[in-house]
This record gives structure tokens, sequence and C-alpha cells, in this order.
């Protein structure tokens, strides 16, 4: 008992001080999310791992739950990846089984062209989790959307559309929000040129995703994020954005990644001027 004490101490100091490093644990439901493990694997074989899980487009709160409890440790704050966007509500399950217990007030930030907000309700799915995320929650506050189309939704913080121009606006609900943030990302936000999708796709460039990256990370401390949104195993370039998304939370080795990079010349994302980014990261 006192050992158990003294573990979940440490770990709570260590958060505090930000010294938690940071773990990606690739999912494979699908062939998208099996290429995604590849590439990760080989940009960081030391930093990433890969687990099997099934796939349930509809499924209980409580079953959703009880399969994404063991996935993984606490002894690192975690990223996950999935591929195809239906199975976005095992957001719920990371969130309400690692979120919580890393931290005991924190924010739930929403990228997609989607908001996935409609009522609450027992019986999960990929458009309809958020609402129960945060009512669930023992300690999220409350969510704010970014990027998503444009809806009906009320009293629920949302920065609409995907321009850089917006940088202030983010910055502003972010000076209202707790210091604990967790990321997710639905990749269908993006232009539909950046990634291959099955839903309907937003037009946020890169350039505009990795600016409201910087400024969260340079306010926030995140304490655990994922990504999912990749409908084609083939799609090297989407596979990629994964990895910059990954590496830039989780402090990865981007001079390896851009390295990889270059061995695909003709990807748009080339035409990006992403180092930047990460330059001020290091």
């Amino acid at each position: 008992m006192i050992e158990k004490c003294f573990k979940f101490i440490t770990l709570v100091v260590f958060m505090r001080k930000g010294d938690l490093g940071w773990k990606v644990v690739c999912l494979e439901h699908d062939d998208p999310s099996a290429a995604i493990a590849n590439l990760i694997l080989k940009l960081w074989p030391e930093k990433a791992e890969r687990k099997k899980i099934k796939k349930e487009v509809y499924i209980r709160k409580e079953d959703l739950k009880k399969e994404l409890s063991n996935i993984t440790t606490f002894d690192k704050r975690v990223l996950f990846t999935l591929g195809y966007g239906e199975l976005h509500h095992y957001t719920y399950g990371f969130a309400t089984n690692f979120a919580d217990k890393l931290s005991k007030k924190w924010a739930y930030l929403h990228f997609d062209n989607h908001p996935d907000y409609p009522s609450a309700s027992k019986l999960m799915n990929c458009g309809r989790f958020v609402k129960s995320l945060v009512k669930d929650s023992k300690n999220a506050t409350e969510p704010l959307l970014i990027g998503c189309e444009p809806n009906n939704i009320n009293r629920v913080r949302q920065i609409r559309g995907w321009h850089p121009f917006q940088n202030n606006e983010l910055e502003e609900h972010l000076s209202e929000l707790p210091i604990d943030v967790y990321l997710s990302f639905d990749l269908d936000v993006l232009h539909p040129e950046l990634i291959c999708t099955g839903y309907s796709r937003g037009y946020m460039d890169m350039n505009t995703l990795m600016s409201y990256l910087r400024i969260i990370k340079d306010r926030k401390n995140i304490i655990g994020a994922d990504i999912i949104g990749s409908s084609f195993k083939g799609d090297i370039q989407g596979h990629f954005i994964y990895s910059l998304i990954a590496s830039f939370i989780c402090d990865l080795d981007a001079d390896n990644l851009f390295g990889k990079m270059k061995e695909y010349p003709k990807m748009i994302i080339n035409s990006f001027d992403l180092e930047k980014y990460f330059a001020k990261s290091q």
C-alpha cells in the first residue's frame, strides 16, 4: 500500500514539473492504422509500441472503458494513433481512463471538421461522444471545438473555420481554460489535398494547424493526445502528418522525421515551412 502511494505521489510530482515523458501507442484496427504504426515505429522504435484492439463502431461506455483500460501503463504521457475515423469515440475511453488519472482539472481540445457533440448517450459512436466525455469525466472542465463546420451547438467554446488569423481567438479561449489539456485530432479537419479520409473535409492547412499547436504547447501542459482520420493504407503523406503531430507534441527526433520525408519529394506538405515550428520547440 505504501509503495503504491509513493508511486502515485511520484507521478503527480513529475507531472507538475513537466518531466513526465511521452510514448506513442499505435493502435491497430484496420489497414491504415497498421501502416501508420509501421512508419512511426520505423522513425522512433524506442519511443513507440503497437497494440491490436477490437473495432467497435457502436459500443457501450462501460465496455469501451474496459476495452481500453489495460492498453498502457501510466509511467508516461501517451499519444494514441488510430486509423479510419469511425473509431473517434475511443477518445472517450482514453480521456476517462488516462487523462483523469494524470490531472485533477483539465480541458478537452477537439480538432475536427465535425463537432461529434450531440447529446450524451450510453451507446457511443464516432459522431456522439464529446458531450458524454466531458459529462462523465471526473476532472474535465469543458471542451474547445477547433475547426468544425457550421453547426447549431450553443454554449460550447468553438473556433469555427480554419484560418491563421484566428490565433488571437485561440489564445483568448486558452487563457480561460485549465493549464492541463488533452488534444484529439480527427484529420478530416484538414484540406482535402492533404489526407485521405472517409468523411467530409475541412480546409485547414498545415501552417494553421502547426501555429495552433505552437500556441497550445507554449501556453498549456498537454497531458495526452490521440490522432485519427486516415482511410487509406497507401496515403504516405497523411501518415507523415500523423508523425509530424506526434513528433511536435512528444518532442521526438524531428531531424529523423524530416530526413525521411525528403525521400518523398512530391508530397504537398513539403511546400509548407514546417521545420520552423520544430526549431522553436527544441
